[in-house]
């Protein structure tokens, strides 16, 4: 595992997953910031692409569409060669309770339409250069859900626990779906407003259109738990409409002065509650637990789901948005290392993640880069080595313990 201080509000995860037979394959978990500055870029994108030069695929985890977790997903990409570029996973949006569904459909849509705009204007690679690469390695865009088992060179295996398919499938408890659709509800006409102000309309219509289209095979998702958006498909309806540079302008301009960022970030907080919540497995034991931007109420209702399980040694699991947030579904997890990716000051739960944490809970700020290496041993033994560069000092932790 690897984890940087972005030092721009963001998160940058990678892991490596080692097999004998088939050679190492890498899942790059989020990797974006909101403040893109050519600085931070270069050198955290050079960084990355350095981490995963020796493996055989590289599969793209996106939690959640913003900024500060997928901006410089394209930057990698290109720098990749096109053979090791594998699928792009991001968070399925659930078929029901259909006003759930058509809401979602929107917000993702004008969501990624001012991202993809913003990302555009400020560097010159957006949605499209990571379309490009996709279409050119034959992989496609992944939309996920509660079921799906992602295999990972025939040893590990990654399984995705929310978003759910279906938000009525709990009877019982209508909360969970009560809650998301107020949050959902409150925000959506202030961002139909944004699109309209940025002049985006056209290519909000193209995303929710390609959006909408892969939700239309039900039979097939319900069985995969996924659907899949060609990446020649969405490329073909973009090139008919070029994005407009002044309005990109006047995007990069709102953006500074805060209006359309402050909408965003209030609208953020629906889309985080979509966020992919997925966990690693090694030959059967689990070992990563990735919480996406979820919030408390969120959590609180995955635990319930996963009711059945008693509590389990993992090796890492990384803070939910960015440590800011905790539930009941983390005291299921007894972590080697958390990895806090907001600095301190701002981790709210900071001393939940602590109690819970057996070795070392790392914050922003402490270091630059944290790796952590696990042996695997087959009688349940692990052997994890934790590096974490500060400025002047380099520590090293080993620990031994018994699952």
């Amino acid at each position: 595992m690897y984890c940087w201080d972005t030092d721009a509000h963001g998160e940058a995860t990678v892991a490596i997953f080692n097999s004998v037979l088939r050679g190492p394959a890498a899942h790059i978990i989020d990797l974006g910031v909101t403040r893109l500055q050519a600085k931070t870029i270069d050198k955290l994108v050079v960084d990355v692409v350095d981490m995963i030069s020796r493996v055989h695929r590289v599969d793209i985890v996106i939690t959640h569409l913003h900024l500060d977790h997928f901006s410089l997903i394209p930057h990698v990409l290109d720098k990749l060669d096109q053979s090791i570029i594998g699928d792009v996973y991001i968070p399925g949006i659930p078929l029901e309770p259909l006003n759930i569904r058509a809401v979602v459909l929107e917000v993702l849509a004008a969501t990624l339409a001012i991202l993809d705009a913003t990302m555009l204007y400020t560097t010159g690679k957006g949605l499209e250069s990571i379309l490009r690469r996709l279409r050119a390695a034959g992989k496609g865009i992944r939309l996920v859900y509660r079921g799906k088992k992602i295999n990972i060179q025939g040893v590990f295996e990654a399984k995705v626990i929310w978003p759910p398919i279906n938000l009525n499938s709990s009877p019982n408890d209508h909360s969970i779906k009560d809650y998301i659709s107020k949050q959902l509800i409150a925000y959506h006409e202030q961002l139909m407003r944004c699109v309209k102000c940025l002049e985006l309309d056209e290519r909000f219509n193209i995303l929710r259109r390609i959006l909408e289209h892969s939700l239309s095979q039900e039979a097939y998702i319900k069985e995969h738990y996924e659907s899949v958006i060609n990446p020649e498909e969405l490329l073909s309806e973009l090139k008919k409409q070029n994005v407009n540079a002044e309005a990109l302008s006047k995007c990069s301009d709102e953006l500074r002065r805060g209006g359309i960022e402050k909408a965003r970030t209030v609208i953020s907080k629906a889309l985080n509650n979509f966020s992919l919540a997925i966990e690693y497995y090694h030959d059967g034991d689990l070992a990563i637990v990735i919480p996406g931007d979820n919030d408390k109420r969120v959590l609180d209702y995955i635990s319930k789901l996963e009711s059945h399980r008693g509590s389990t040694s993992v090796i890492f699991m990384r803070g939910a948005h960015h440590g800011t947030y905790y539930g009941k579904y983390l005291n299921l997890f007894t972590p080697i290392v958390t990895w806090l990716s907001r600095p301190p000051q701002g981790c709210r739960y900071r001393e939940d993640y602590e109690h819970n944490t057996l070795l070392k809970v790392l914050k922003a700020n402490e270091f630059r880069k944290m790796m952590l290496l696990a042996d695997y041993i087959h009688n349940n033994l692990v052997v994890a080595h934790l590096h974490a560069e500060t400025n002047a000092v380099k520590k090293m932790f080993m620990i031994l313990i018994q699952r």
